[in-house]
């Protein structure tokens, strides 16, 4: 058998292992993955693999000329030394791959850093003092390599890196998938059966092969699925942000975020006749450049975030201006300009990002915030995007969990000052730190699209509530509910009211009386009329609520009929105030009552205020003074005086 063959047969797994290692390095450079802390840390894992499987092959290969030729004898010893100064870096690469794979490494102290480094700088110390030593090997007088006793604590600490490493894998990453467990299990149990089988038997040399296994198994399972990578740029897509995020906010890991809108994307692609490619690859290239420390995601096609894990201040803010300068007139993209407006919006975790949903709301969210200087998102607008935003996300979680709590404010008979009624009120109260009012989650509602789906939430709760017949033992005649001009447009609006109603036997139409703020313009009337004007047949009473805000006049009173107007309260606390805020409200008092309409004033909260409307023609009265808002079961347990 010749030389060469018998080299192949004793070098298989080398050449296997080289091969697989540069197979691994072009598949990375060509699909241009090395931008991320973990791509570059795979990169060097693999760059180390290829050089101790060629320093091996070149050990094996000139073993046998190595006692009678010098160079060959030279190629040997440094071959071999190389080798064991390259191979006791591996398990820390894959160590140091995992904690930023997983986004670990941002939450690890330095002392902790310094711990995981100690084994590794012991391995090396070893290695390169073993010309000196021969503690690790040595060669007897015919060149043949013997191991030494210290080569077991190589072995040592390249065991306590990989079952940290695996640890950090299985145990420290929340966005583990079951696909990438099951590469990740096996490709490892592959790599510790090599390493196992040549310990117990050294002359089958199959170790390095079972780690390039298990780095192509790391390249299938993290560095190149699909389902975590935008197609078209090359970035992190959305389900990668979430899969991050989760894992950031579980571990309670602060970090900083640019969100990067892109406002007049699909215009631009449209009057400069481009495709995706040649908008969104520029634009995400842009980006690359700004700094390798943060990971991009692009969230939608008009949208970007950059994520930085390790919270620097100083470096946050010259991160912000660099993005602002790069894009505050576009990007050039060969010799095309391309006139990107964008939108820059930079928040922290936890300081003004509380959960994910505000980070996908500054990522995705429609609004329409004016851009302060250089398309910066000024802090107060962002605190009014994420306050919107949590007011949804309470809309939608309180009526599908109906978790949502209905207050009940009594109004009572001006003359007698006995209860006659309740106003229906939703309110959230998070934990005293954010309250949400009834008009707050109506104009909410509104914009997304949900009003229809809370109104009959509202009504459902009113209903219930009569139908218990507690409000009629104290009572309440009726229950005033708010209503949105657009559910009154609404073409199934009535049909909604009637079909609630239905479920309710107990509870008559005269029971509630709906409210509609004193919003509507002229050409709302007709579209409106009808609809008020069935019901009101049918037994519903209805009513104006803030009469006297500005949008109000008699037109609107008669030409909806009204049972019933409520005297905004700014007209109440003006005259408390002030002679002529006095007979403004007198007047206004007068002529709405001259229309036969019940007449009820609202926000009274103090005694002067009671003593100053004694004589005025009023109703109903209503305000803190008289009662606060209660719960239904507040109610019923008897806290309300009748």
């Amino acid at each position: 058998m010749s030389s060469a063959v018998v080299f192949m047969n004793r070098s298989a797994f080398y050449i296997g292992a080289a091969l697989i290692s540069i197979f691994c390095l072009v598949y990375t450079m060509l699909q241009h993955h090395t931008g991320k802390p973990n791509n570059r840390i795979f990169i060097l894992g693999l760059v180390n693999l290829l050089i101790t499987a060629t320093c091996d092959s070149l050990f094996y290969y000139y073993r046998p000329y190595a006692p009678y030729n010098d160079a060959a004898r030279i190629v040997y010893l440094t071959s071999n030394y190389i080798y064991f100064v390259m191979h006791s870096l591996l398990s820390m690469f894959m160590l140091f791959y995992a904690m930023f794979a997983t986004q670990n490494f941002e939450r690890t102290s330095w002392r902790r850093l310094f711990v995981y480094l100690f084994p590794c700088a012991i391995s090396e110390l070893l290695v390169i003092t073993n010309p000196f030593t021969g503690w690790v090997y040595h060669f007897d007088s015919e060149l043949n390599f013997v191991r030494g006793p210290a080569e077991a604590a190589i072995y040592i600490a390249g065991a306590i890196y990989l079952v940290q490493t695996i640890w950090v894998f299985l145990f420290r990453w929340n966005g583990l998938t079951r696909r990438t467990r099951i590469i990740l299990i096996v490709s490892f149990f592959i790599m510790v059966l090599c390493i196992g089988l040549q310990v117990m038997y050294p002359d089958m040399q199959i170790e390095l092969f079972g780690e390039a296994i298990a780095f192509m198994g790391l390249m299938i399972a993290i560095e190149y699925d699909d389902e975590w990578m935008d197609a078209t740029t090359g970035v992190c897509n959305r389900n990668a942000l979430l899969r991050d995020l989760r894992n950031q906010f579980d571990q309670k890991t602060p970090f900083s975020a640019i969100c990067i809108r892109l406002l007049n994307y699909d215009a631009t692609r449209r009057i400069l006749n481009k495709n995706e490619n040649e908008i969104a690859v520029p634009f995400a290239d842009e980006l690359k450049k700004i700094h390798y420390y943060y990971d991009i995601y692009r969230v939608m096609p008009d949208s970007y975030v950059m994520i930085m894990r390790r919270r620097n201040s100083v470096h946050f803010e010259k991160i912000k201006s660099e993005v602002i300068e790069r894009l505050k007139d576009g990007y050039k993209y060969n010799d095309t300009w391309i006139p990107i407006r964008s939108m820059i919006i930079a928040a922290e975790y936890p300081e003004r990002i509380k959960s994910i949903e505000d980070l996908l709301t500054i990522c995705e969210g429609d609004f329409d915030f004016e851009t302060g200087e250089e398309g910066m998102l000024s802090e107060h607008e962002l605190d009014r995007m994420l306050a919107q935003s949590k007011m949804e996300r309470l809309l939608h979680e309180g009526m599908a969990q109906k978790s949502l709590e209905i207050y009940y404010q009594p109004a009572y008979d001006a003359q007698t000052h006995k209860i006659d009624s309740a106003e229906a009120l939703i309110r959230y109260e998070d934990f005293g730190e954010d309250v949400f009012m009834p008009h707050d989650f109506i104009k909410v509602a509104e914009k997304n699209g949900s009003i229809m789906e809370l109104g009959d939430y509202i009504l459902n709760e009113v209903c219930s509530f009569l139908e218990s017949g507690v409000p009629e033992r104290i009572g309440i005649n009726y229950i005033n509910v708010n209503l949105s001009v657009l559910q009154c447009m609404s073409p199934d609006f009535e049909k909604r009211v009637l079909k609630i109603l239905g479920h309710y036997p107990d509870v008559k139409p005269s029971m509630i009386n709906f409210e509609i703020m004193d919003t509507i313009s002229a050409r709302d009337y007709e579209d409106i009329s009808s609809a008020i004007i069935r019901l009101k047949n049918a037994g519903f009473k209805f009513s104006m609520e803030g009469y006297g805000m500005g949008y109000s006049n008699m037109y609107s009173i008669f030409a909806l009929d009204f049972d019933m107007i409520k005297i905004d309260k700014t007209l109440l606390w003006d005259a408390d105030k002030s002679k002529e805020g006095r007979i403004i409200l007198e007047n206004s008092i007068k002529m709405v009552h001259n229309t036969g309409s019940i007449v009820t004033l609202v926000g009274i909260e103090s005694k002067e205020q009671m003593d100053m409307i004694k004589n005025l023609p009023v109703d109903r009265l209503q305000g803190f003074y008289l009662s606060m808002p209660m719960t239904r079961s507040e109610i019923e347990g008897g806290n309300l005086n009748a």
